[in-house]
């Protein structure tokens, strides 16, 4: 795009801005399945993945210097005024945006039951109003931690206490920093997505 083909530069560079945002809107907004009820949202939710993360995806109405279409990469510059652009860094840069968004939400991710079923072991499971954590009776076969369904940190608790109740009972040896590594991803992972069901 240059001065000559009647268009603002600087408007250019501002509607390119705005489509690449856009897509990053929608990478980062409708990451979780709820916020895709209709069609048209999904559709914008797989389009912005194709559009940011496919190296061979271009853009239909923006043409580069070469009178390409238009790379994600092509979009950058002429967003930025730069000759070099990391698209590396830019979409780590929007990956950590979705992650950030999606720790903040406020989401039901677990129902934490009166008894928790793990390879044929039956945990009961008590809520404890004062617990800001979890304890484990493994002799007893009891669980004692905050059931409060508002607060996620207590969900996340009760995937990290199944986690270490599926560890025992497996003899699996584990550091105390993976096993609650390992807990937190998985419970981000079913937290992320609503495609995990038990009925």
């Amino acid at each position: 795009m240059n001065d000559n083909d009647g268009v603002d530069i600087v408007d250019y560079r501002t509607l390119v801005t705005k489509v690449v945002m856009q897509g990053v809107q929608d990478y980062v907004s409708l990451a979780h399945p709820k916020a895709r009820v209709k069609k048209f949202l999904n559709d914008a939710h797989h389009s912005s993945i194709y559009m940011l993360f496919d190296d061979t995806y271009r853009f239909e109405h923006f043409v580069n210097g070469f009178e390409d279409k238009c790379s994600l990469e092509d979009m950058l510059m002429a967003s930025t005024q730069r000759e070099n652009v990391d698209i590396d860094k830019f979409r780590e840069w929007v990956i950590q945006r979705a992650k950030t968004n999606m720790e903040k939400k406020d989401i039901v991710t677990v129902n934490i039951p009166d008894t928790l079923f793990i390879d044929g072991h039956i945990y009961e499971v008590v809520h404890d109003d004062e617990s800001d954590h979890f304890s484990i009776d493994f002799e007893e076969k009891v669980v004692t931690m905050n059931k409060s369904p508002g607060n996620s940190d207590n969900q996340e608790y009760f995937v990290l206490a199944a986690f270490e109740i599926t560890l025992y009972h497996q003899d699996t040896r584990m550091s105390a920093a993976a096993r609650k590594n390992l807990a937190k991803t998985w419970f981000r992972v079913l937290r992320s997505n609503n495609c995990f069901r038990g009925n």
